[in-house]
């Protein structure tokens, strides 16, 4: 598994490749997850396991490291605050674009720190599919 993903290809013979993003796990920083060390990529493997349940059994799941935006980060002038989500947004996109997920890719799913979770199918087949194959 390369270094920069919690999970890659987790469930290697399943149908659909997942694209897992973290909740944010940084309760310490000012703005981003800036040192990944080996107790934060403890705390995303800790908040990733409790919710690659919903995916385990039909999908490949992946889920980089990142530079997540903080809690902390929420508390910032608007413009700090955008610049900690771009931060973050550019090393989600960026391991998005490195994997390159063929057909079928079910999609983008994202949880919040509230559990409530947001899902960006890649298409109609594939939503359809990322919750029933």
């Amino acid at each position: 598994m390369p270094d920069n993903w919690a999970y890659f290809e987790l469930g290697e013979d399943r149908a659909v490749d997942v694209f897992l993003i973290c909740p944010t796990v940084d309760t310490q920083s000012e703005t981003n997850a800036l040192d990944l060390n080996d107790k934060l990529k403890g705390n995303f493997i800790y908040a990733l396991d409790l919710e690659k349940g919903i995916f385990e059994e039909t999908g490949r799941l992946f889920s980089p490291y990142y530079r997540q935006m903080s809690i902390n980060a929420y508390m910032l002038p608007e413009t700090e605050r955008e610049t900690a989500k771009e931060i973050a947004y550019s090393d989600v996109s960026a391991a998005f674009r490195w994997r390159t997920f063929p057909p079928p890719f079910a999609g983008i799913w994202t949880t919040k720190t509230t559990g409530a979770g947001s899902f960006w199918p890649a298409s109609p087949k594939a939503a359809r599919c990322a919750w029933s194959c």
